[in-house]
């Protein structure tokens, strides 16, 4: 389904100064999987289930007096929880693993923001983003940046100019 490259590092021997030193060869990107962007479209029906999933159980969770975040019950009375998490909790963990198993990068639980790992043309690692309720992956970012920054991966056509009178 997606691409798979080779990231494990390897031991390395060079010559330094006459020395041999061993070094670790760094992996070339950040993530293992990778996406093209009809892989990550396909996905999105199953995302946008589980992510509704997600968000169900968030409020669920809030209203017994847990929090997901923390894993922790909040205070009442006595300041004492309430004793070990609730089941919900246990079906959020299980859901944010599977969707965590395919390589998809979960960005915000409670917006349904997503990442793709994906090489772009140029050959660098980039994500692309998608939020639940859009009906296609059609934005991008580099790594380092966040939803704000995404740009479209089609640009956006251009009105032609209008015609000169002579």
């Amino acid at each position: 389904m997606f691409t798979k490259f080779n990231a494990i590092p390897e031991l390395v021997t060079n010559q330094l100064f006459g020395h041999y030193v061993r070094e670790i060869a760094m992996p070339a990107f950040q993530h293992e999987n990778h996406y093209s962007i009809v892989e990550a479209g396909s996905l999105l029906p199953w995302l946008t289930e589980k992510l509704g999933g997600v968000q169900e159980l968030f409020n669920r969770l809030e209203e017994l007096g847990f929090d997901p975040v923390t894993c922790k019950w909040t205070p009442f009375g006595n300041g004492h929880s309430k004793g070990p998490p609730p089941k919900e909790y246990e079906i959020l963990v299980k859901v944010i693993a599977e969707i965590d198993q395919k390589g998809v990068v979960i960005k915000n639980f409670l917006k349904g923001i997503v990442d793709f790992p994906h090489i772009n043309s140029d050959g660098r690692e980039v994500y692309l983003c998608w939020i639940l309720g859009e009906e296609a992956v059609s934005h991008w970012h580099y790594l380092t940046d966040q939803f704000m920054d995404r740009v479209p991966i089609f640009p956006e056509p251009v009105d032609p100019p209008p015609a000169l009178n002579r």
